[in-house]
């Protein structure tokens, strides 16, 4: 007769044999004697090997060894005789957690020993710096940008799987490149990366990366700013670089009784004061931008006339000179007097002569120029139609004033107690209203309702003509445009004041 051996890991398995008709059977002996067999349950079983000869004798006598079974029959059943079990044609026997197939062959058995096989691979088992505990996941996220690294562990079920080598791969090597478990970030995106069980198993991990790009700075609209009480102002934030993958922002006043802001930045003064507004980053890399906001009154008054603050370099009169009120259109002066008249025309200008056609005062080296050119560009306080009315600190504005009004305020066509104009209205929320008075020509006024002409303190130069000068021309459809040629001194335009 053939020997028979039974070997899992590394123990060997004594057997002793029973001939039935020529038919070896293998048994085993329970020490508890037990007649009945729970399938998954452990037993301590007393096994002995024994050589069977064709003659009948029987030797090689094996001392006892003593193994743990639990059986779990696959097919068939598992039945007891005399204390002890009979396998039918195929049944799963679990040695220490190792499967042996015992399957009867021609009258005799075979035995299989089965590896263990990989069960589960979790891709992902990283160290966390804070506890310096691993941990494990399904995603990660990559927050330090482009050329950033993050080593991944794979963890293998069971632990003792007879083979634990891995492959790695990345699904986009455009996003993340891996090696050895090694993530290296190549671009801002996502791609999965694949741990894969090399023993034939089929088992795989995966673990879903982000590559994020962090915010580096915010640029904000504005980093100081002042606000009338009650009204708002929209600022708004640059984020960069301009591909960062997280781009939302959170809005924050450090002192709401004096500024809100709302989620999309649009700050409103509550009461006068100053706060803090914070814009900052979400994406976890803690950039952040701030705007000082203050809150105060920019109105006041000035010799007994009142103005407001636009923020600008000078402060704006509330209404036109010669006007009862803010809507109403006031006087028509010509350029360096301060007395209104019923002709306004080159015969009736105080600075012209006549018959020569010259300019007495304010002229440059020019042929309407005086006897002796005076160069003065700029009207003296006693020309100045503001200061000479108004007194105290008024006058009238400059031409880079006036600039300056048409350049940094809000400009919007309006009606207001039934005169037409523009509300001007500064980033503060601050606004003057410059009503459409027209222009008079001789003793005509035109274009009322339609235009409006303001005359500045300034003197074109250089020019080749001194008859004219700076002045501020808009209508409904050509919006806060200046002439750039100035106009006729003689004529009657209107005139809006300032003051330091």
């Amino acid at each position: 007769m053939k020997k028979i051996y039974f070997i899992l890991l590394a123990v060997l398995m004594t057997i002793s044999a029973h001939a039935q008709t020529g038919v070896l059977t293998p048994k085993i002996d329970f020490y508890e004697n037990d007649n009945s067999m729970i399938a998954g349950k452990w037993y301590k079983t007393k096994s002995t090997f024994m050589d069977f000869h064709e003659d009948g004798t029987v030797d090689g006598y094996w001392p006892d060894r003593t193994l743990e079974y639990k059986f779990f029959p696959s097919q068939g059943r598992i039945v007891t005789f005399n204390g002890g079990a009979y396998w039918n044609s195929l049944d799963v026997v679990y040695l220490n957690d190792e499967t042996m197939v015992v399957k009867r062959l021609e009258g005799y058995f075979e035995t299989y020993t089965r590896t263990r096989p990989v069960q589960e691979v979790i891709a992902l088992s990283i160290c966390d710096a804070a506890t310096g505990k691993i941990v494990s996941s399904l995603e990660m996220t990559m927050n330090n940008g482009v050329g950033s690294t993050q080593q991944l562990r794979a963890s293998i079920r069971p632990d003792d799987a007879d083979n634990q080598e891995v492959e790695w791969s990345s699904n986009d090597e455009k996003v993340v490149t891996v090696e050895n478990g090694l993530v290296k970030a190549v671009g801002a995106g996502t791609a999965t990366i694949t741990c894969a069980a090399t023993d034939g198993s089929g088992v795989t991990g995966t673990c879903r990366v982000t590559v994020s790009n962090l915010v580096t700075s915010i640029t904000l609209s504005s980093t100081s700013f002042i606000l009338m009480k009650g009204k708002s102002t929209t600022l708004t934030a640059e984020v960069s670089p301009s591909d960062a993958t997280n781009q939302k922002l959170t809005w924050s006043s450090g002192n709401t009784s004096v500024a809100t802001v709302s989620t999309s930045g649009v700050v409103t003064a509550i009461d006068y004061g100053a706060s803090l507004i914070t814009c900052e980053a979400t994406d976890g890399s803690g950039v952040k931008a701030t705007c000082i906001i203050t809150v105060k009154n920019l109105n006041g008054s000035e010799s007994g006339h009142t103005w407001v603050d636009l923020g600008l370099s000078v402060k704006w009169a509330t209404m036109n000179i010669g006007a009862s009120s803010s809507t109403s259109y006031g006087s028509y002066f010509a350029w360096g007097e301060v007395e209104t008249k019923n002709n306004y025309d080159w015969s009736t200008y105080k600075w012209y002569i006549n018959p020569t056609g010259k300019i007495s005062k304010y002229n440059t080296a020019h042929q309407y120029s005086g006897p002796v050119p005076d160069g003065k560009s700029t009207l003296e306080p006693e020309d100045d139609a503001a200061n000479a009315k108004w007194g105290g600190k008024w006058r009238m504005p400059t031409w880079q004033e006036l600039n300056e009004l048409r350049l940094y305020c809000t400009w919007t066509w309006t009606t207001q107690n039934s005169s037409t104009g523009y509300l001007v209205t500064a980033p503060s929320g601050a606004s003057i209203f410059l009503p459409t008075a027209g222009q008079k020509n001789g003793t005509v006024i035109e274009n009322r309702s339609i235009i409006g002409y303001y005359w500045s303190s300034s003197l074109v130069t250089p020019t080749t003509d001194a008859l004219k000068s700076w002045y501020l021309e808009f209508d409904g459809n050509r919006a806060f445009t200046t002439y750039p040629d100035g106009g006729s001194r003689c004529l009657g335009h209107s005139v809006r004041a300032v003051c330091e």
